[in-house]
């Protein structure tokens, strides 16, 4: 890839909320091109992921997806992510509080967060409602880290 080529995916990664320590890992630089060549292909930015939590919720999404393809059960697909390293995703939660989402990371790979990010329809609205709250003040790191209990979301938080 050409040094102009790289300048755009930076400027484009700089947009998404990537440091550019971040912008060097393989992953990220993978994703904000499925990013562009999708975008490319439907002829919209609606839509799609506008910041780095959402780009990393869709591709867990894939993740789940093909790994599904591979005949792998939901219980399989959370082993793997755990395994591999991979951390949770943020999700925006209602606080009931004040009616307002804000973004926080689930506790734990589970079986019912790998059925929620089957869905289609569920990774949709979280990138929407990710979009409109305000960033969380921990970037996304591929290896684990102790969180703060405030952090976190449980298992029952997913009961809708």
């Amino acid at each position: 890839m050409s040094d102009i080529s790289l300048d755009i995916l930076d400027a484009i990664g700089t947009k998404l909320g990537f440091s550019r320590k971040e912008l060097r890992n393989s992953e990220n630089l993978s994703a904000i091109i499925e990013l562009c060549l999708g975008t490319f292909l439907d002829g919209s930015f609606e839509g799609k992921a506008s910041r780095k939590e959402a780009l990393y919720l869709m591709q867990i999404h894939n993740i789940v997806k093909f790994k599904e393809q591979q005949g792998f059960n939901d219980k399989a697909i959370s082993n793997f992510l755990e395994d591999s390293g991979y951390e949770t995703p943020f999700i925006a939660k209602r606080v009931v509080s004040t009616q307002k989402h804000r973004l926080r990371m689930v506790e734990k790979w589970s079986e019912v967060l790998i059925v929620r990010l089957k869905k289609e329809s569920y990774i949709k609205k979280q990138i929407q409602l990710i979009g409109e709250c305000r960033r969380p003040k921990r970037v996304i790191r591929k290896k684990p880290h102790v969180r703060r209990e405030s952090e976190v979301f449980r298992e029952e938080d997913f009961s809708e």
